[in-house]
């Protein structure tokens, strides 16, 4: 979302269009409203009460163990700027892999726009679907569509999704290969780093 925000900020005419626009400054407040409820107790506090909505105790108690993990992270800020900023890292990466796919196939897109793009049309993959495929292929075309041809976004979508289930795949292979993950032997692992 800040890789967005900054993208959307350095390519101007983006503004023009209030889908986008709109959808960034939305999508910005909502992360800056979650991570103020994570670092704020006392918000915590004040919205405790519609944790009496969830009809299951099991829940309320998994959103507590969630929040209580989250907060924990408030004291520990060096940990946090480093997770952003390999964040920052990994997602400029994914972008550019996609920038460099749409090149190969002769689309002359902006790396911009994809800084700008692949945000929202991965939150839209989040909608309920076989992981984002038909809804990952409709958002390219929408929002890449004004860019290049609606063929030439729809190819990028077909190759994004040829790529991560060819990922999925390769990830799958070795795992199988690898054997069973010994959870003990993680647990036993984490136990030995918080000590």
């Amino acid at each position: 979302i800040m890789i967005a925000f900054g993208a959307m900020l350095s390519h101007q005419e983006l503004f023009a269009d209030k889908n986008v626009s709109r959808m960034i400054l939305l999508m910005t407040v909502a992360a800056l409203g979650v991570c103020l409820f994570f670092m704020s107790k006392s918000l915590a506090r004040f919205l405790k009460p519609l944790l009496q909505l969830l009809p299951h105790k099991r829940g309320i108690d998994i959103l507590r163990n969630f929040y209580d993990a989250i907060h924990g992270y408030k004291q520990h800020p060096l940990v946090v700027l480093q997770a952003v900023v390999i964040s920052i890292v990994v997602q400029v990466l994914f972008f550019t892999s996609i920038y460099l796919l749409a090149t190969a196939i002769h689309l002359n897109v902006a790396l911009n726009l994809f800084l700008v793009f692949i945000p929202l049309v991965s939150l839209a993959a989040i909608a309920p679907s076989l992981n984002g495929l038909g809804v990952r292929d409709v958002m390219f075309v929408y929002f890449f569509g004004k860019y290049c041809s609606e063929e030439g976004a729809l190819a990028i979508a077909v190759l994004i999704d040829a790529l991560f289930i060819s990922l999925g795949l390769v990830g799958g292979v070795v795992f199988a290969l690898a054997g069973k993950m010994d959870l003990k032997a993680l647990d036993k692992a984490s136990a030995t780093d918080q000590t």
